[in-house]
């Protein structure tokens, strides 16, 4: 079984870079990522450049320390409106009270499908939108992997309000690991983000998860700059914390952008 999930995987790979191949490569659009926002945009990459984006974040909540090295996802389009995505396993470290653990998390495949390019110009009426598929694979060592592969789903919509801002909302469901199976969760994003020139971005965003107990947790507030340090590489630092009557949580990360 594990063998398979692996060759899935490397062939998964193999596909998505071959699909950069695909077209005579010509000039690129400016370089745009899905990180570091919570929130994941409605743009796809050129076609015949693929790109990959990865950081390392560091979390507490509830009591349990995490950190993530790798968060590496490789993009590729297919065609203008269509790129797949592989998202490698990262390495993870929890520890907590009770609990210590290290290894590789599970890995993913997933697609990003336009299905309305947004008006190019400031517009509130007329925003991009696109739809988000994904599954995981339960490639990651116990306890850290789902054991079982997750489906996942999300509703991606932008707005242009003005030649450098920006609003962005994500409705996302996706399949958590239960006793019983599986249960469903849900969340909300929503943000702004600000081009402050041609190198410098910045972004601030709320979010919420219903999780499978099906009560909403209390919002998070995350901000984050980007700074494109070459046309084609751009690095980024993020953060955010959630205040509730249950305890506080926050994290921080940094990452890396390049596109090929």
């Amino acid at each position: 079984m594990r063998l398979s999930i692996r060759a899935l995987l490397v062939g998964s790979v193999v596909a998505v870079c071959a699909c950069s191949r695909l077209e005579t490569r010509t000039a690129p659009a400016p370089l745009s990522t899905d990180r570091p926002s919570f929130s994941t945009g409605t743009g796809v990459v050129p076609i015949g450049f693929p790109q990959v984006e990865s950081g390392v974040s560091f979390s507490r909540a509830d009591g349990v320390d995490q950190i993530v090295v790798g968060e590496a996802t490789l993009r590729s389009a297919l065609t203008p409106t269509l790129e797949l995505r592989v998202t490698a396993p990262s390495y993870l470290l929890l520890r907590s009270a009770s609990l210590t653990a290290d290894g590789l998390g599970d890995a993913a495949l997933g697609a990003k499908l336009v299905l309305r390019e947004g008006a190019g110009e400031p517009s509130v009426t007329a925003p991009a939108i696109s739809l988000l598929l994904g599954a995981s694979l339960p490639t990651g060592a116990k306890p850290l992997s789902a054991g079982q592969s997750l489906l996942s789903g999300a509703l991606l919509a932008d707005w242009t309000l003005a030649p450098r801002l920006g609003l962005n909302a994500n409705v996302v469901w996706a399949q958590a690991a239960s006793d019983v199976g599986t249960a469903d969760t849900w969340a909300g994003v929503l943000g702004l983000s600000v081009s402050h020139s041609e190198q410098l971005g910045s972004f601030v965003q709320m979010f919420s998860v219903r999780d499978v107990s099906g009560s909403w947790d209390a919002p998070y507030l995350i901000a984050g700059l980007t700074f494109l340090a070459r046309p084609t590489l751009q690095l980024d630092v993020h953060g955010g914390a959630r205040t509730s009557s249950l305890g506080s949580a926050h994290y921080i990360g940094v990452g890396v952008s390049r596109r090929f």
